[in-house]
């Protein structure tokens, strides 16, 4: 029998080198980033399409060795370069002084299919570097951008070139006074449809035909004025903002169904630090509010509502007096679609504790998903733990 099980073992892996190309891709498809490597030593037909897919999106925002052998590969083989559609690096893997920015720009002059690209600094460097090594010369054409590395002023030449771009992300406020500014001019950017910002100051002062735009209100500071929307309502459907402060919500859903009433899908989210101390006083569950019985139904298109509040415990409803505690999600979510009928979804997400990691405390949500059912159908509930701001909201596509 060993001869016979021999020769079945000997028959597969002959099958399996000889698959065609077509085969491989489907298998490299669905299985685990982690076991793209080992098919990659299976085969050659097995290496390039396990390559293509590992090489796709890339991340070095932990880069360390994995950013010098990464630029490696790619600067020895073009290949491997021209699968590259995603790529993401934080500034503080980049040594100044060192030859890493120049490794860096040699190995992505070879990514020339590059359509996303994430530039990240620390919070206490964002926005201040001077070094051009990513956008001197690209010979890509970007779709999506974000950065909070480069200084605004070295975008506008960078933008000149990049006219395929969809979506912007700036996320952090840029160092100096002479910066704070949308750096575009009214020519730059025609296809844009997407702006993240952290500031209503750093809207774009005439309009554009924006579809989605994202405010992270990192300071509390920073201006929080929603009517430059208003240059954007005639095409403006998604909104999100998240800010440190608490949210009034009659005032906020009142304000942006003045500046923006053609909204479909809105997002608000009180942002939380993920480690605090205990009596951190930011962080207390203190705030009642009203229902926004008055506010909400003046936005008549909006489809989806999600809202994340870390402060707030209870809402009032002024018209049957009852309470509605945060830390019951799916009751929220009800009140929610009968305040607002052509509301489709509500996510409701609250503050639920401070478990302890180590010598720090973190904070832990409970979260609920209440979909409308058709006609008379019951509504759809989903209960889940934790929270992603980028996937709740619909930002970027």
């Amino acid at each position: 029998m060993a001869p016979r099980r021999r020769q079945t073992a000997e028959s597969a892996m002959a099958t399996l080198l000889h698959l065609p190309p077509e085969i491989c891709a489907l298998i490299c498809a669905v299985v685990e980033p982690k076991t793209l490597f080992a098919l990659a030593r299976v085969s050659h037909t097995f290496r390039d399409e396990a390559q293509r897919l590992i090489f796709q999106s890339v991340d070095l925002r932990d880069g360390g060795k994995a950013l010098a052998a990464w630029c490696r590969a790619v600067s020895r083989n073009a290949r491997l370069g021209g699968y590259v559609r995603r790529f993401t690096i934080s500034s503080r893997e980049v040594v100044a002084g060192s030859d890493d920015p120049a490794r860096v720009a040699r190995a992505l002059k070879k990514c020339t299919g590059l359509q996303r690209l994430a530039v990240h600094a620390p919070a206490e460097f964002g926005g201040d570097a001077t070094q051009t090594w990513v956008i001197d010369h690209p010979s890509f054409r970007l779709t999506h951008f974000s950065n909070s590395h480069f200084r605004f002023a070295f975008l506008r030449q960078f933008f000149n070139r990049q006219t395929d771009i969809r979506v912007l992300s700036l996320p952090m406020m840029p160092m100096g006074l002479q910066d704070g500014a949308f750096p575009c001019s009214e020519d730059q950017l025609p296809k844009l449809i997407a702006l993240e910002v952290p500031s209503t100051d750093l809207l774009p002062t005439e309009p554009r035909p924006l579809q989605r735009i994202q405010l992270r209100l990192i300071r509390q500071y920073l201006s929080r004025d929603l009517t430059r929307l208003q240059l954007f309502a005639a095409t403006l459907t998604s909104l999100s903002i998240s800010e440190v402060a608490v949210i009034s919500l009659e005032e906020t859903f009142a304000a942006i169904a003045q500046a923006a009433p053609h909204l479909q899908h809105l997002a608000l989210t009180e942002n939380l630090v993920p480690f605090f101390e205990e009596n951190d006083e930011r962080f207390q569950r203190t705030e009642v509010q009203p229902a926004p019985r008055a506010a909400l139904p003046r936005l008549r298109q909006l489809k989806t509502l999600v809202l994340y509040t870390y402060h707030t415990t209870t809402l009032v409803d002024g018209l049957t007096n009852r309470n509605y505690p945060l830390l019951e999600p799916e009751r929220v979510a009800e009140l929610f679609l009968e305040i607002a009928p052509g509301l489709k979804s509500v996510t409701i997400g609250a503050y639920a504790g401070s478990p302890r990691s180590g010598w720090r405390f973190v904070a832990a949500e409970t979260t609920c998903t209440l979909t409308r059912g058709e006609g008379s159908a019951a509504h759809t509930v989903k209960i889940g733990n934790g929270y992603d701001f980028n996937a709740v909201s619909q930002f970027w596509d």
